[in-house]
Parts: C-alpha cells; structure tokens; sequence
C-alpha cells in the first residue's frame, strides 16, 4: 500500500508542478486580456463617432452653411476614419497573441481542476486506508487475544495522520481561490492584484502539500508494518491450531 500511495502522490505532485509551469509560462495573460478589451473599447466608440460624423457631414452638405465649415467637417471624418482604421489593425494583431495565449491558459486552468481533483483524492486515500485498517487491527487483536499495543498504535498514526490530510485539502481549496480570484474572467480588473498571490501561493501551497504527502507516506509505512506484525502473530496461533494461514502482503 505504500508503494501505491506513492505512486499517487507523485503523480498528483508532478500535475501541481507541471501547472505551475504552465501558468509562468503563459505569461501576463491578464495584461493581454485588459490590452483587448482596452482596444475593442476604443474600436467601438471610433465606430460610434465616425456614424455622427458622417451624419452631421450630411447635414452640413445639405444646409446654407460655409463651405469653410464643410471643409473642417471632412477633414474631421477623415482623422476619424483613419483613426479607426489604425485601431482596427491594431485590435488583429492583439487578436492574434490572445487567440493562442486564450487556449493555454484555458488548458492551466483545466490541469489545474485535474490536479486539485487528484491532490483530493490522494489525500482522501489516506483517510479512507487508516479508516479501514485501524478498524481491522481492533477487531484482529480482539479476535486472537493479541497484545492491544499494536492496535493503540495504529489508532495513532491515524489520529497523526488527519490533520495533514485535511490540512493538504485546504491548501488546495486556498490555491484554488486564489486561481478564482485572478482570473480576469471571473474577477474583472481587479484580477491583476490577485496574480502574484497566486502565483506565490499555488509554489507554497505545492510545497506544504508535498510535505503533507510526504508525513502521509510515513504513516501509511508504518501501519502496514503494524499489519505485518499483527499477520505474523496470527499466522503463528494458527500454525499452533493447525489452521490455514494468512499470506503476508507483500
């Protein structure tokens, strides 16, 4: 059981990791989105002014008005016009570095589910083992009239245990507000206050997770060699009764 539950909190730590990674990797994605939004804004209201101008240029061309004053109105649509088109070119090159920064940001915050869902889990796996062990090391020393020792130590190493693995959820859940906290998406531009705490704390939040997995293995160590010891006393009362016998877990 130790050698799997390894193996399960060294898969969830490398997605933690890889996360990460992934999310210094992306970049500034906040800046971009803001930059977007920013352009989009001033795309639309050169549309909107551009509309009146041309209306009020009609209106002119259609009154009793100096052809001085028409004058100036063409050469306002026209800056107008070429404003708009300067930005319009400028919103396709934004375009162009937020469509892909947009899809892996999109894939960190999908590995970032992935890995919160398998630090749960791993977490919930050691809570679940001393649940069931600590109950069958009770009833086993009952049953064969064993020294309790056994039994009190395995009830210890699970009452040692708890703690890390709820405290390691709570990380997690305390990354995952974090993550919520800065994303643009979800907390508009105010998500930019939030990218450095996260980021901060999803690299201590990973470490006390690791150090969380690491006292969790320990424990699960131990108690399977608790089990061994109980298996081995009951494989020996039963040689003396002449009963079948227990293979150790290996």
């Amino acid at each position: 059981m130790a050698r799997i539950y390894s193996v399960l909190v060294v898969f969830a730590l490398v997605l933690l990791v890889s996360n990460i990674g992934l999310g210094w990797w992306v970049g500034d994605w906040n800046g971009l989105v803001q930059e977007q939004q920013a352009v989009r804004q001033r795309v639309v209201k050169l549309k909107k002014s551009v509309s009146i101008e041309k209306y009020q240029l009609r209106a002119l061309e259609q009154s009793s008005l100096s052809p001085q004053k028409l004058a100036e109105a063409r050469q306002t649509l026209q800056r107008l016009e070429k404003e708009l088109q300067q930005q319009q070119r400028k919103q396709d090159e934004v375009l162009k570095r937020f469509l892909p920064m947009q899809g892996w940001q999109t894939v960190h915050f999908l590995l970032g589910v992935l890995a919160a869902l398998v630090t749960v889990l791993v977490n919930s796996v050691s809570v679940t083992y001393f649940i069931g062990t600590t109950r069958w090391c009770r009833e086993v020393v009952e049953e064969y009239g064993l020294d309790p020792v056994s039994f009190e130590q395995s009830r210890a190493l699970k009452r040692s245990t708890y703690p890390w693995a709820l405290g390691g959820v709570l990380v997690m859940l305390g990354i995952i507000v974090l993550g919520a906290a800065a994303d643009p998406g979800a907390s508009g531009t105010s998500a930019t206050h939030w990218v450095t705490p996260h980021f901060m704390g999803a690299l201590l939040g990973t470490a006390a997770i690791a150090w969380a997995f690491w006292v969790q293995i320990g424990t699960v160590g131990k108690n399977f060699e608790i089990i061994q010891e109980i298996l081995s006393q009951v494989n020996t009362i039963r040689r003396q009764q002449n009963l079948d016998i227990s293979e150790e877990a290996s």
